[in-house]
């Protein structure tokens, strides 16, 4: 049996957004994977997709919060190009780099350098030329 996806809440900035499922007859009216909607601190995934889908859109649309949260204006056209350059190459780095979020996460809230954290295993580690 499938679990019904549940939507969750973040905190970006000064906003508390919900990140929910998008129904596939949502996607299709809205011609859409993903959607942010800043009147309602509000962002919708398409859930039956994959899951590396899944996450790029996430991304995306955070990255679009992220616009609402600074105050960045509302130039849309410039927000988007913005937004679907960046979240390929942030879904790509997170699925390299599995051990980067939690990282961060050391890092962030609990005052451990980057260093410091448990390092990734050598072999998955490429040196600087």
């Amino acid at each position: 049996m499938t679990r019904k996806p549940e939507p969750f809440s973040l905190a970006i900035g000064h906003m508390t957004v919900v990140v929910a499922p998008m129904t596939d007859a949502q996607a299709r009216k809205l011609e859409a994977e993903g959607v942010y909607i800043e009147t309602k601190f509000l962002i919708m995934v398409r859930s039956r997709t994959s899951p590396a889908e899944q996450a790029r859109v996430l991304i995306h649309e955070l990255l679009h919060a992220c616009y609402d949260a600074g105050g960045w204006g509302d130039e849309a056209r410039d927000q988007e190009a913005v937004c679907g350059f960046l979240d390929r190459g942030l879904a790509l780095v997170f699925q390299q780099n599995p051990s980067l979020l939690a990282r961060l996460a050391l890092a962030l809230n609990h005052n451990i350098g980057i260093f410091e954290s448990a390092p990734e295993p050598a072999s998955s580690i490429s040196a600087a030329p």
